[in-house]
């Protein structure tokens, strides 16, 4: 489900904004704290709109992609809230789980 939301919002950035093309990466798997975990390249003939669809792509890969975080401390660890997500009811029936739905479990 997450890969199909990616090319959604893919094909809506290349529309509404006009360029020629979106790349939109996401980390899977465990991320230390400071390294990188999310990649978007536009690809526009103008920067003004690059930026934007790029700023935008950020915008709604966090409330509409069912990617789940898992914060992991010395003492323990933390499902992160995801209630202002599209899909807040499907990842808090997740969070007991020890495998949660991510990018590659779809």
């Amino acid at each position: 489900m997450a890969y199909k939301k990616l090319e959604e919002i893919r094909q809506e950035l290349r529309a509404e904004f006009g360029v020629e093309d979106v790349a939109i990466a996401h980390r899977i798997g465990p991320v230390n704290i400071g390294q990188i975990s999310l990649v978007v390249a536009v690809a526009s003939p103008h920067r003004k709109e690059a930026f934007f669809a790029c700023h935008e792509a950020v915008n709604r890969l966090k409330h509409v992609v069912p990617i789940w975080k898992k914060e992991v401390y010395d003492g323990g660890e933390h499902w992160v809230s995801c209630e202002d997500h599209e899909f807040h009811e499907e990842a808090a029936s997740h969070q007991s789980e020890t495998a949660p739905a991510t990018a590659d479990n779809d």
